[in-house]
Formats: C-alpha cells, structure tokens, sequence
C-alpha cells in the first residue's frame, strides 16, 4: 500500500536575487512499512523536500503540485488540519538537535509537551511515557535526564531527545533529516543503527549525504539540484549506479578510493540548460548541454541520462 505520493512538486522560494528552485518536478512514493533515503549534496533541496511534506516552510515559499499521505493530498490542508496530522501521522525530526530544543525548558517537559499533544495523554500518564520514549533510545539515567536542560547534554544525547520526540505519537512515517550531523564516526554509526531499530514499525524517509547511513533504508531517491536523478533498491544504487553524478557519490567513499567530484553544485537560482550535472560530467556530449534528459526505466529503477 503506497502511504506517500508525491506527484511534480515544485518548491519555489522568491528572493531579491531570483527564484531559487529548491524542489523541482518531484515524483517518488513510499510504500507503508518501507525505508527511503534521499541522498546527495548539500544544498541540493532535500530538507527543503521534507519541509514540503510537513508543511513547515516560510512565507516565502511556493509550494505547486501534490503531496497524497494515504489517499489525502496535504497541500488542500489548512493549518489546523495540518497540525493535527504533524506528530500524531507524520513526525518530523529537524538535522540540528542544538538549535531544535528550547534551551530554557527541561528537556523531560519538552517530550512531554510532543506525548500529550500527539497521544492526548493525562500529565502523569504523559510523564510514564516520557520515561518509556527515553529508555526506547537508550538513554541512560533517564530519570535524571528529564529534569535537565539542553545545555547540559552531549550532542548524541539531544540528538537521541529528539528521536524520543519524533517517535511520541507512534507516527506511520517518520522523517529524518540528517540524524547524524556533527557526530563523532562512532556515535554516527550507533546514532544511525539505533534509528533504523526505533523506525522498525513505521514508514522512514530518511534525508542525509551520507551513503553509509542511506544503507538502513531499501530503497534509494538520489536529488541533485532540485531534482531526483536515480532511484532504486538499495544494492542497485550503491554497487551499480548508472548516473554519474551517483558513481561519483560511490567513489566518494573511503572504501571506494576516496575520490571526490570535481566542481560544485549549481546554485538553484541559475541552473544549468540541459542536464543539470552536465558541467561536472566526465561523459558530457553536446546533447548534454542542450537538452535536460527525461527518464530512462529498467524494472522499478528509473535514472536521468542519455548515455547510462
């Protein structure tokens, strides 16, 4: 059963200096208990995708095409009707634990807050299940943690608060954007199992640059520049690839030879004619530059180029 639909979504924010096309003609879907990752660079529009599907963007933005979670199209939502959804249906968990939490309010009552908001809980039954959300992430001393303030955590202990968050409401999908920013290699590698262990029952669209956490999830989108460029199951996209921006993601690894892309990535005011990587493009042909290629299918993958 397909849980979220995403049909040509355009998110558009107009500045001063032009339009910055952040999510250009998106499709994607996510079936219910499935794992996705929208992989790539940064400032590529994936937050800015995640921010679409919750409805958390600033005035400023845009947003054209539709958004269906289970057969209702978000976008024809009004803000209370949104509300109701965030959290309870939908839980969002922001890539900066240090800026997310209220650094003048404990930590146990800011969980608390998301518990009675999202289950409709009584203050004391709120409370049990604050402490039950902190065991669930490991949390050590979680009886002392909730009478702490944000100031006096570690950044793997916040980021942890904030799964505890996102997970208050049992949600049927879960969105992460970059769970393991700023952490140590260590703590990344056990932030990144343990989200993949606390999203064991729900949907998870998991938005990061980094490949080795994309392996939690079966299924791979890679954005570029607004636009997804390859999708697949997880070993298609990691061990074949057939875009060259995604090889170049692969041989960007240690593993792989530590290789990195040459160039940097269009700013989302000007783009590129043709395809949009085609100025890094080691393959690149006239047609390249002249014509943006539509996709090309094999089974349930699909990808953006003329030449793989």
């Amino acid at each position: 059963m397909t849980l979220l639909k995403i049909e040509n979504l355009k998110t558009t924010f107009y500045t001063r200096e032009g339009d910055v096309k952040a999510v250009n003609r998106v499709d994607l879907e996510v079936e219910d208990g499935e794992k996705l990752a929208v992989i790539g660079e940064t400032g590529g529009g994936k937050s800015v995708l995640g921010l679409s599907i919750m409805g958390l963007l600033p005035e400023s933005a845009r947003v054209k095409g539709r958004i269906f979670f289970k057969g209702e199209n978000l976008l024809e939502k009004n803000p209370e009707e949104m509300r109701k959804i965030r959290g309870r249906r939908i839980a969002y968990i922001p890539q900066n634990p240090g800026t997310s939490l209220n650094p003048v309010m404990k930590v146990g009552q800011q969980v608390k807050e998301a518990v009675i908001n999202s289950m409709n809980l009584k203050n004391k039954r709120a409370g049990e299940r604050v402490l039950e959300l902190f065991k669930s992430v490991k949390l050590s001393e979680p009886e002392k943690l909730i009478n702490q303030y944000p100031y006096q955590l570690s950044g793997g202990t916040k980021q942890r608060v904030l799964f505890s968050m996102g997970m208050a409401g049992c949600p049927e999908l879960l969105i992460a954007d970059e769970p393991a920013k700023g952490l140590d290699a260590p703590l990344k590698a056990r932030t990144i199992k343990l989200l993949g262990k606390i999203s064991s029952k729900t949907s998870l669209l998991l938005i990061t640059h980094d490949l080795k956490a994309a392996r939690i999830c079966n299924k791979i989108a890679v954005m570029y520049a607004g636009e997804i460029i390859e999708y697949g199951n997880r070993e298609e996209i990691l061990e074949s690839p057939r875009h060259p921006y995604t090889w170049g993601l692969v041989r960007s690894l240690p593993e792989k030879g530590f290789i990195p892309i040459e160039g940097a990535s269009p700013s989302l005011i000007s783009l590129p004619k043709g395809c949009r990587f085609h100025p890094r493009c080691q393959t690149v042909s006239i047609k390249c530059r002249n014509e943006h290629p539509g996709f090309k299918t094999a089974g349930g993958r699909f990808w953006r180029c003329f030449h793989a």
